[in-house]
């Protein structure tokens, strides 16, 4: 039985108890209540169905539709770019759920992604926005041990950018996704 909410949950019929053996005076259709209870192979279910949840995946561009994510992408060896690439589609799969060391909240909502391409430390800044988005703002190559101040200044300006120039309604249409 679906409770409509993508949950699945069966009822459990329980019969009304009276304290101490007393009778009641309720009709046997007001003493049965219902509870759900989740079986074993319905909580796979609901695994299942949240695994095959999907983010969109958005680059942000700036006003003349210059990417820096898309460049860096682009420049890239066909290995760093399956790599990268696949790391992609794990965020976009997990989203949130995507953890250390692959993934980390760095502050105010902006996270980065962690790949490592030839030794180098590539980090994808990026923030989530209306339930199903993610926006990845800039990139850089991590020299130092933690990211540079400037670099997260930047991914919070392309974020206020972003949300200025674009509502809910407006990515949907662009995902084809139902407004």
């Amino acid at each position: 039985m679906s409770s409509g909410h993508g949950v699945a949950a069966c009822v459990v019929r329980r019969e009304w108890a009276c304290p101490r053996g007393k009778t009641n005076k309720l009709s046997k259709k007001s003493r049965t209540c219902f509870a759900l209870a989740f079986t074993p192979f319905m909580m796979y279910i609901i695994f299942i169905m949240n695994s095959l949840r999907r983010w969109h995946v958005l680059y942000f561009d700036d006003a003349n539709g210059y990417s820096q994510v898309l460049e860096f992408v682009g420049e890239r060896n066909k290995r760093e770019k399956a790599k990268i690439l696949a790391w992609i589609d794990q965020l976009e799969q997990q989203g949130p759920n995507l953890s250390r060391p692959y993934s980390d909240l760095l502050e105010d909502g902006i996270h980065e992604l962690r790949i490592k391409l030839s030794g180098d430390q590539s980090r994808i800044l990026y923030f989530f926005c209306f339930r199903d988005f993610i926006v990845f703002t800039n990139v850089f190559i991590k020299t130092t041990d933690k990211v540079p101040k400037n670099e997260i200044q930047t991914a919070k300006r392309r974020r206020a950018d972003f949300l200025v120039r674009y509502d809910e309604q407006a990515l949907r249409r662009m995902t084809n996704e139902n407004v």
